[in-house]
């Protein structure tokens, strides 16, 4: 809530850049936040697991259309987790 309460939030961001991953920098700053959008085009049918770390809370919300509207929580970290501790 401190990021999504924060009067830049989301159209003010102090920097963005395009990720060739789905996978954050690590260690930027204190008092950070950091949103990440994009597409999950998966090649095969089936089963996938998604999984999220983050330094102090994080949501991972996922839709099956291109509208963020139908967006559902899938994963969420309360706290924090070493870097790429899953």
């Amino acid at each position: 809530s401190a990021l999504t309460s924060n009067a830049a939030y989301p159209n003010s961001p102090t920097s963005s850049s395009v990720l060739t991953q789905f996978n954050a920098p690590n260690d930027v700053a204190e008092n950070y936040g950091q949103r990440i959008r994009g597409y999950v085009a998966p090649t095969t049918t089936g089963s996938y697991t998604f999984y999220l770390a983050a330094d102090d809370d994080a949501e991972l919300w996922l839709s099956t259309t291109a509208n963020p509207a139908n967006k559902v929580l899938i994963a969420s970290v309360s706290g924090w987790t070493n870097y790429l501790q899953y």
